[in-house]
Protein backbone atom coordinates (compact mmCIF):
# COMPACT_ATOMS: atom_id res chain seq x y z
CA UNK A 1 0.00 0.00 0.00
CA UNK A 2 0.93 3.41 -0.72
CA UNK A 3 0.81 6.32 1.04
CA UNK A 4 -1.31 8.03 -1.56
CA UNK A 5 -3.64 5.49 0.80
CA UNK A 6 -3.96 7.59 3.71
CA UNK A 7 -4.81 10.84 1.48
CA UNK A 8 -8.55 8.77 1.42
CA UNK A 9 -11.66 10.89 1.91
CA UNK A 10 -13.18 7.99 2.78
CA UNK A 11 -13.78 7.88 6.76
CA UNK A 12 -14.51 4.14 6.60
CA UNK A 13 -12.32 3.32 3.96
CA UNK A 14 -9.27 4.95 6.17
CA UNK A 15 -10.03 2.99 9.32
CA UNK A 16 -10.26 -0.57 7.63
CA UNK A 17 -6.86 0.51 5.97
CA UNK A 18 -5.26 1.50 9.42
CA UNK A 19 -6.69 -1.24 11.05
CA UNK A 20 -4.91 -3.54 8.31
CA UNK A 21 -2.08 -2.18 8.80
CA UNK A 22 -1.96 -2.64 12.69
CA UNK A 23 -2.74 -6.62 12.04
CA UNK A 24 0.13 -6.96 9.41
CA UNK A 25 2.34 -5.38 11.85
CA UNK A 26 1.64 -7.31 14.72
CA UNK A 27 1.40 -10.52 13.60
CA UNK A 28 4.59 -10.24 11.36
CA UNK A 29 3.53 -9.36 8.36
CA UNK A 30 6.57 -7.16 7.50
CA UNK A 31 9.47 -6.16 4.99
CA UNK A 32 12.58 -4.39 5.63
CA UNK A 33 12.60 -2.01 2.31
CA UNK A 34 15.90 -1.57 -0.21
CA UNK A 35 18.01 1.13 0.30
CA UNK A 36 17.24 3.01 -2.18
CA UNK A 37 13.86 3.50 -0.90
CA UNK A 38 14.76 4.61 1.92
CA UNK A 39 16.70 8.00 2.07
CA UNK A 40 19.24 8.39 5.43
CA UNK A 41 19.51 4.49 6.10
CA UNK A 42 22.82 3.11 5.12
CA UNK A 43 22.19 0.12 6.98
CA UNK A 44 18.73 -0.42 5.91
CA UNK A 45 17.18 -0.88 9.78
CA UNK A 46 13.80 -0.16 8.97
CA UNK A 47 10.17 -1.98 8.12
CA UNK A 48 7.24 -1.66 7.16
CA UNK A 49 4.18 -3.72 6.79
CA UNK A 50 4.30 -6.10 3.50
CA UNK A 51 2.17 -5.39 0.67
CA UNK A 52 -1.37 -6.35 0.90
CA UNK A 53 -4.60 -5.67 -0.47
CA UNK A 54 -7.29 -4.33 1.14
CA UNK A 55 -10.03 -5.32 -1.18
CA UNK A 56 -9.77 -8.74 -3.34
CA UNK A 57 -8.93 -7.94 -6.65
CA UNK A 58 -11.42 -10.04 -9.64
CA UNK A 59 -9.47 -12.82 -11.41
CA UNK A 60 -11.47 -14.38 -14.52
CA UNK A 61 -13.12 -17.45 -13.74
CA UNK A 62 -10.98 -19.66 -16.25
CA UNK A 63 -7.89 -18.71 -14.40
CA UNK A 64 -8.85 -19.58 -11.13
CA UNK A 65 -9.80 -23.16 -12.16
CA UNK A 66 -6.64 -23.66 -13.76
CA UNK A 67 -4.83 -23.07 -10.14
CA UNK A 68 -7.69 -25.30 -8.95
CA UNK A 69 -6.82 -28.12 -10.81
CA UNK A 70 -3.25 -27.70 -10.19
CA UNK A 71 -3.27 -27.13 -6.68
CA UNK A 72 -2.92 -30.93 -5.87
CA UNK A 73 0.17 -31.25 -8.21
CA UNK A 74 1.94 -28.27 -6.64
CA UNK A 75 1.23 -29.87 -3.07
CA UNK A 76 2.67 -32.97 -3.92
CA UNK A 77 5.79 -31.41 -5.25
CA UNK A 78 5.95 -28.92 -2.18
CA UNK A 79 5.59 -32.00 -0.11
CA UNK A 80 8.43 -34.18 -1.81
CA UNK A 81 10.98 -31.08 -1.88
CA UNK A 82 10.76 -30.38 1.61
CA UNK A 83 11.00 -34.26 2.88
CA UNK A 84 14.03 -34.83 0.43
CA UNK A 85 16.05 -33.21 3.18
CA UNK A 86 19.69 -34.12 1.13
CA UNK A 87 18.72 -32.92 -1.65
CA UNK A 88 17.56 -29.38 0.08
CA UNK A 89 20.43 -29.21 1.54
CA UNK A 90 22.74 -29.60 -1.39
CA UNK A 91 20.92 -26.47 -3.10
CA UNK A 92 21.07 -24.31 -0.09
CA UNK A 93 24.77 -25.30 -0.05
CA UNK A 94 25.53 -23.79 -3.89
Amino acid sequence: MSDESSNNENPKESLLLSALIDYALAHGLIVRPSSDKVSNNPLNCIATHAPVTLFPSPIPRATFQLANDMQKDYNELYAKVACDVSWLSSIIQK
